[in-house]
């Protein structure tokens, strides 16, 4: 059993292999087990495709052991095996005990003697219409395989068959093609005047310049019927430019002209230029930036580049793109059939060396160019072009509020069940597919308790959103931590819908991305750290007014009000600073009682932070009452705070000022402490007789009869909800403190 025996259906493949328990139920113990597993029938399968597999046996019966172990045949099964020897007569190959089958070759004929050649890389793979194995691809062959030609003779070119058409001595060969009744002439008159010579002139000259593809064939003609009349040898080897003896030599060179010829009609009618030299396309300006030349021919010489920088010496053949600026060719590469000798010219030059090492050869991107993978990338492409399998992923930091939102988005690859587990006291309600917001009235919504983890069978592909309570009728405001695992058949993790995406969504305007960043970042580290869901109210400023609207800790939520007095002048809103009202009649409304986030008389936070330095007397920057609220840069380094009779300040501590100062009661009625730059200052033994239910406000506090206690201080930040402990608190201002240093960097730019 191996890999060879997995299904393309998944739900066949629970029993498929014996050492990779993949049943519905399996214990998590044996899930280690079934990853090595995994791994190792990987490691056989990059084994059987990377050419490690040598054959062996007698004669022309050929055999071969796999790394994977092939139990039974099927169509298409495929290995690389490298030949340990050469054939007689007609090969067969017995794969891991299966059985002799004929061994084809790619077009499904006998493979002729010595068409095995050892130690090549051959890739064979079962036909199972005619029973075979089949090498699916012509052999690569060094220029040490090939029989050396004798001297004088014209090749027949009819391969290892019996009945191939023999060798033609030269003689023989002027006859086939007509040359034995060649004139008696001298190469130099030859040369001097002809119909071959004027035929040639015309040539260099449309190679000189962008003929058109008539062009040459009228230039190219001549040359033939010449050839077909009265051309000498030794004069057509000349006028070529190739020096050449025999017919054979001759035969070669006009056909090398043919395909130059060729080439440079495809290359003029698609728009390349072709030069016979560097002089003459140099005196051809390129007419746009990356056009394409080519100065064909295997000379020697160079010139200096006149785009690449430095002006290095190239040699004169070769590839070329047009430049504008500065205006010239610049060589990119040898000519191209430099290029394709190169890649012909021998065998071991097209395939890259192999290695014990487990190893798959493939082609890049272009079709052309060989590449070797091995190791992790091997695997990666293992895995790429593998049969989808499931990939357990859990999703944990999830808050849910009393407030139905999408948590996770529709997902093509998430398969089978899906388990969530409510962390803390309270219910939830989760709603699949999209078909409305979730409900616990609503029968498309299931309700789920706190505790143990709870499956949901097969819910599909379509989104999930939850919704919580903290118990049946109870409508308080709840935050909630979830916990989500799902499956899917990619192994990456999926789309989902945190705060920090209901936050941008929410955003009037566009945000720096370093800005969007930091509170995607800072969001999750509260809620990794357990403090994101006791923040009830959260402001900074950001990109612009409109955004500092809305609650970091609640999205979904009210929005700030702003009201911004009788004058002509609104509430001043500095990009990443800071907001600041005129201490007179402007302030910002939260929307939000102390009853609707769970605050207390004896729980309760608030915490922000001033722009400047200086210092003021009276105001508020946030509070909702006369006997609770916080008052940054109150004197010189002093901060006001009051949760209960009498307002305190850190007198006995000074502190530098424009720093994060929080109040904070923890479960404790008749105490709070103070913390200024995530630092403990002190105790406060002061007792808030009742939480006053009015709104909290910012740049004021709230009175009797409304507003109350305006300040002219630019905030920086804000931050209301349940108290916190001191290592939540500095944990809380660290978090601010990062954020503040990225919108320096924003507003300092």
């Amino acid at each position: 059993m191996g890999l060879l025996n997995w299904s393309p259906r998944p739900e066949l493949n629970d029993v498929a292999d014996p050492l990779i328990p993949a049943m519905d139920g399996a214990s998590a113990r044996s899930f280690p087990a079934l990853v090595r597993g995994v791994m190792a029938e990987i490691a056989r399968h990059a084994l059987d495709q990377g050419g490690a597999l040598k054959t062996s046996g007698i004669a022309n019966a050929f055999t071969v052991s796999t790394a994977s172990g092939v139990s039974a045949l099927r169509n298409g099964l495929r290995f690389i095996v490298r030949p340990d020897r050469t054939n007689t007569d007609a090969p067969t190959l017995n794969v891991d005990g299966t059985g002799p089958k004929p061994w084809l070759d790619a077009s499904g004929e006998v493979i002729v003697a010595q068409g095995v050649v050892p130690d090549h890389i051959m890739a064979v793979t079962y036909d199972a219409d005619l029973d075979a194995w089949r090498s699916d691809g012509t052999l690569a062959i060094r220029n040490e395989g090939l029989a050396a030609m004798p001297p004088a003779t014209l090749k027949g070119n009819g391969g290892l068959e019996a009945s191939a058409p023999a060798d033609l001595t030269a003689e023989e060969a002027r006859e086939v093609i007509g040359l034995d009744h060649v004139a008696n002439k001298s190469e130099e008159e030859m040369v001097a005047s002809g119909p071959i010579s004027d035929a040639f002139t015309q040539v260099a000259e449309a190679l000189a310049t962008k003929a058109t593809p008539i062009d040459i064939a009228d230039a190219i003609a001549p040359i033939s019927q010449a050839l077909s009349a009265k051309a000498s040898t030794h004069y057509v080897d000349q006028q070529i430019g190739i020096v050449g003896q025999s017919v054979t030599d001759l035969a070669e060179d006009v056909a090398d002209v043919q395909a130059q010829v060729t080439a440079i009609a495809s290359g003029q009618s698609s728009g390349a230029i072709i030069a016979k030299s560097w002089a003459a396309l140099a005196a051809v300006p390129p007419a746009a930036a990356g056009g394409r030349a080519e100065v064909i021919g295997t000379a020697t010489t160079t010139h200096p580049d006149p785009v690449a920088a430095g002006n290095p010496a190239v040699l004169d053949p070769g590839t070329y793109r047009g430049s504008l600026s500065p205006l010239g060719w610049e060589r990119i590469g040898p000519t191209t059939a430099a290029a394709a000798a190169a890649q012909i010219g021998s065998g071991a030059a097209i395939v890259p060396t192999l290695t014990d090492t487990a190893t798959v050869l493939i082609f890049a991107a272009d079709g052309v160019t060989p590449q070797r993978l091995t190791g992790a990338s091997l695997k990666t492409l293992i895995e790429e072009v593998a049969v989808p399998r499931l990939y357990p992923q859990e999703i944990s930091g999830v808050v849910v509020t009393n407030a139905s939102r999408p948590i996770l988005t529709a997902d093509e690859f998430r398969r089978g069940d899906v388990s969530i587990q409510v962390v803390g006291a309270g219910d939830i309600g989760a709603r699949w597919g999209g078909g409305g917001p979730a409900a616990f009235n609503d029968n498309d919504t299931w309700l789920q308790k706190a505790g143990q983890w709870v499956n949901h069978p097969n819910p599909g592909t379509g989104p999930l959103s939850l919704i919580g309570r903290r118990a049946e009728g109870d409508a308080s405001p709840v935050s909630l931590s979830v916990r989500i695992r799902v499956q899917r058949t990619v192994n990456a993790p999926p789309t989902f819908v945190g705060p920090a995406d209901t936050i941008f969504s929410l955003w009037k305007d566009p945000a720096d991305p370093r800005y969007t960043a930091v509170i995607r970042q800072e969001v999750q580290y509260l809620i990794d750290n357990n403090i994101y869901g006791l923040i009830k109210g959260w402001w900074m400023p950001g990109a612009s007014k409109e955004n500092f609207r809305v609650n970091l800790a609640n999205p979904n939520g009210p929005l700030l009000t702003y009201n911004e007095g009788t004058g002509s002048t609104p509430i001043a809103f500095r990009p990443y600073i800071g907001v600041k009202g005129n201490g007179t009649d402007q302030h910002a409304s939260t929307g939000i009682l102390p009853a609707d986030v769970g605050m207390t008389a004896s729980d309760h936070l608030l915490m922000g932070r001033a722009v400047s330095t200086t210092e003021f007397d009276a105001g508020q920057m946030v509070g909702n009452d006369g006997t609770l609220f916080l008052q940054p840069n109150r004197g010189a380094q002093l901060y006001g705070t009051r949760s209960g009779p009498g307002t305190d300040t850190n007198v006995a501590t000074p502190k530098p000022l424009g720093k994060w100062a929080a109040l904070s009661r923890d479960s404790d009625p008749a105490n709070y402490n103070t913390y200024i730059d995530g630092d403990f200052v002190e105790t406060k033994a002061r007792v808030l007789a009742s939480m006053v239910p009015r709104q909290f406000n910012i740049l004021a506090g709230s009175g009797v009869t409304g507003v109350a206690s305006r300040s002219t201080i630019e905030t920086g930040g804000v931050i209301i909800g349940r108290g916190l402990a001191g290592i939540s608190i500095t944990r809380l201002t660290n978090s601010m403190k990062r954020i503040d240093a990225v919108c320096a960097q924003i507003a300092g730019a």
